[in-house]
């Protein structure tokens, strides 16, 4: 089964990148490498390892996410990193032991781990985190897909969650909620009407299709690039013909020339789709838009916290400093600045 409990949301509201047939771009993005990172090493700490930490942000991160789970208990309160396996027919979940976060052995099961796990088995409690080195504010369906494999594994009758987003400035709590027997009922039943659904339709001979949303990116669904409802809104734009998508929008590289062309597109057509957005947010009325369901699309803020470079230069001048000491701070690193094409001479 190739639906887990990160992309539990996703398959609420769209099956089809779900079926097996449905093509996968393989995902290694930096941002994905330094969140496995960042787990890895928060995972180690928590479960007693001496791990090297490297300089630099990630050391900050680590710190801070050490700070916060020691402060509500440490190694003796919490497990870390429990992967569970959800019978979707039976209702009914077990712990099961992973490497790598490979499902494989299960494959009728809906599969999942969680970062942070505490138990009260006397009292029938539970918690899960999930630890988030990006946008933590979109973990909701995660983490109450996790409490209900948590309760379904324990015969809990209430699991809190919380997603924590970590950068090196600090834990931001995000996602707080607490979910008692209705609910952890209410989502196990609306995953499984999702598979049902989904059956029911293939074993029809009917072809389950796209359900194109805010989904698509917001939950980022591993077949976006592939989706026939995304190729239709590439088309529409006009920078790629119809006939160009199906010879050329495919997730196998088939020549260098290839490569490139696929690169040209994507900044492209990304470059259109932030013009489009760009004309949404500002046309937006005061208060935003209002659906016919009551639904809100509005511009949201959110307080995040931010070093002030300029100004803590300027504290370390007032304390004494010099520049020397000041770029005696500074490191310099080497990342990746981009994918850049170098015309033969």
């Amino acid at each position: 089964m190739r639906v887990s409990a990160s992309k539990a949301g996703l398959y609420t509201r769209c099956q089809w990148w779900a079926r097996d047939d449905a093509p996968e771009w393989p995902s290694d993005s930096d941002a994905m490498k330094r969140g496995s990172e960042f787990h890895r090493l928060i995972d180690a700490h928590i479960k007693g390892g001496a791990t090297p930490i490297p300089d630099g942000e990630m050391a900050d991160m680590v710190a801070a996410a050490a700070a916060l789970v020691d402060y509500l208990g440490g190694r003796e309160m919490f497990r870390a990193e429990i992967a569970f396996a959800w019978d979707p027919m039976l209702d009914d979940a077990i712990e099961i032991q992973v490497v790598d976060r490979d499902y494989s052995a299960y494959p009728h099961c809906m599969c999942g781990t969680a970062d942070i796990v505490w138990l009260d088995l006397e009292a029938g409690l539970g918690f899960v985190s999930d630890w988030k080195s990006g946008d933590g504010s979109k973990a909701g369906d995660q983490l109450r897909c996790l409490a209900m494999m948590l309760a379904r594994t324990y015969g809990l009758s209430r699991v809190d969650v919380e997603s924590w987003e970590v950068s090196a400035s600090g834990v931001n709590i995000l996602c707080r909620e607490s979910l008692d027997e209705f609910a952890i009922d209410g989502i196990a039943a609306e995953l499984q009407q999702a598979f049902k659904a989904s059956d029911y339709y293939m074993e029809q001979g009917y072809e389950v299709h796209p359900n194109p949303g805010s989904h698509c990116a917001d939950m980022y669904c591993p077949a976006v690039a592939s989706c026939p409802a995304v190729h239709s809104a590439i088309s529409q734009t006009g920078l790629v013909q119809a006939s160009e998508l199906t010879r050329k929008f495919v997730p196998k590289i088939e020549s260098p020339e290839h490569a490139a062309w696929l690169l040209d597109m994507s900044r492209a057509v990304t470059k259109a789709a932030y013009a489009v957005k760009d004309a949404v947010t500002a046309a937006m009325p005061e208060g935003g838009y209002v659906m016919t369901d009551g639904t809100r699309l509005y511009q949201s803020t959110r307080n995040v916290q931010r070093l002030d470079v300029s100004a803590l230069k300027a504290l370390a001048k007032a304390r004494g400093a010099t520049d020397a000491d000041i770029e005696s701070c500074t490191r310099r690193v080497q990342e990746p600045a981009g994918i850049r094409m170098r015309k033969a001479k």
